[in-house]
């Protein structure tokens, strides 16, 4: 099995790119298919920030899953540099009931 690739840390404008609190991919290993998943060539992925672990498993080639997972880093780090969520934005007040 080939080395993981080195840590991927996007640039944000105004900050250090080694900063412990950006997520990076820590690595990318071969493992077998989870429970009900299909299909051969799966990977377990780890990104690492300074507190935090987040560990998933993808399906293909080493280069894509280790893209993906970089992709998954980066979209963490803009919202944590940015103080947005897509899935919780700030500064919105709900609309009033209706009826």
């Amino acid at each position: 099995m080939k080395p993981p690739i080195g840590p991927i840390v996007p640039v944000v404008a105004g900050t250090a790119p080694t900063s412990p609190h950006f997520f990076h991919v820590a690595c990318v290993e071969k493992t077998h298919a989870p429970d009900g998943g299909h299909g051969q060539n799966w990977y377990r992925y780890v990104l690492k920030s300074r507190g935090s672990t987040i560990t998933g498993h993808r399906c293909g080639s080493r280069k894509d899953v280790h893209a993906y997972a970089a992709e998954c880093a980066q979209q963490l780090n803009l919202r944590a540099a940015t103080s947005q969520s897509m899935w919780n934005p700030r500064g919105r007040k709900p609309a009033p009931p209706t009826g």
